[in-house]
């Protein structure tokens, strides 16, 4: 594989604690309001969606607002995952380019980011911002292909989620699904997946052995 396209949050950062965090809070603000919490969602769909699911309309742009303040405020906690690093420093040795795509906002994704160093690693950022439509839409997964002109046959997308695997089909480019954040859908992805991985350190003698 020459390119290599990178979810982040469950794959490069370990940022569930603090997302579920958020979210309590956010809910705690809202809970005279909100309808029953259906938690069993919230890796399945993005954070305004989840939030939408269960806060009245006419309430939802105050509630992003204060869910985005916590988000802002949460970062110092979000940290990559231990053995990441050495992959993306081996990755760059070997003149490897590495882009990132992901449904998170790109305010708080940049931040982090920025705030975690990975920002050097990556020679593109795409968020759900960036494109009409968010995952399981290949449309960013598409737009980091055509910016940087790179092939989809020798690109693979590296991610937590069925939806970074139904992305990376969309584009015909190949998956790789992990389970390091002890995702309780890890079976179920290693199914769908062309290679997956349960520990960083497996992940690495792959990256090194191709």
């Amino acid at each position: 594989m020459k390119h290599f396209v990178f979810d982040l949050d469950g794959t490069l950062i370990d940022s569930h604690s603090p997302y579920h965090e958020t979210m309590h809070l956010v809910f705690g603000r809202y809970k005279d309001e909100a309808k029953p919490i259906d938690y069993s969602l919230i890796r399945k769909v993005f954070a305004h969606k989840f939030m939408s699911l269960h806060i009245p309309e006419e309430r939802m742009e105050e509630a992003y607002a204060y869910y985005m303040k916590l988000s802002m405020d949460q970062v110092d906690q979000i940290k990559p995952f231990d053995g990441i690093m050495d992959v993306l420093r081996y990755l760059t040795k070997k003149n490897v380019p590495i882009a990132i795509w992901t449904g998170r906002e790109k305010k708080t994704a940049v931040e982090v980011l920025q705030k975690t160093g990975l920002d050097r690693f990556a020679r593109q950022l795409v968020t759900g911002e960036c494109v009409d439509n968010n995952k399981p839409s290949p449309d960013g997964l598409l737009k980091i292909l055509n910016d940087n002109q790179w092939s989809a046959r020798d690109a693979v997308m590296i991610g937590d989620s069925d939806f970074d695997v139904l992305g990376a089909r969309g584009a015909q480019v190949k998956a790789v699904s992990v389970g390091w954040d002890a995702n309780p859908d890890s079976a179920a992805l290693a199914k769908i997946s062309d290679h997956h991985f349960d520990a960083v350190s497996d992940f690495h003698r792959w990256v090194e052995a191709i």
